[in-house]
């Protein structure tokens, strides 16, 4: 009947959207992990790039989201960074606070004019 076929869209309807609900949450940033990322940017960023050069776009509470960073869909860990090209300005140093992202696999710092050792 017309009523049976309302109702089973409309349960269709729900679980997709706990679905998609569900696949958005296992993606969330972990707030330790942000925090890092922050600290690396505000270390590390020369200040007069930012309003003229600032490309990152690091804001919001989901890093998971930011460009250039990519998570676990599992664990949610932030396991790649993509930041070559990023102009920090010549000379700077690479922050040991990343070292705190422990299941980081992947990072392109490609053409930053970083300098120093990461030992």
């Amino acid at each position: 009947s017309a009523m049976e076929k309302y109702w089973s869209i409309i349960v269709w309807f729900c679980i997709a959207m706990a679905t998609c609900t569900t696949v958005s949450a296992n993606v969330a940033c972990l707030p330790h992990e942000r925090d890092a990322l922050l600290a690396f940017m505000n270390a590390t960023l020369d200040e007069s790039l930012v309003i003229v050069k600032y490309p990152w776009n690091w804001n919001g509470f989901n890093c998971c989201e930011w460009r250039g960073v990519e998570c676990s869909k599992s664990t949610s860990h932030v396991i790649e960074l993509h930041l070559a090209y990023f102009s920090w300005g010549y000379g700077k140093r690479l922050h040991p606070i990343l070292f705190h992202l422990k299941s980081l696999e992947y990072l392109d710092l490609r053409y930053n004019s970083l300098v120093g050792s990461t030992q």
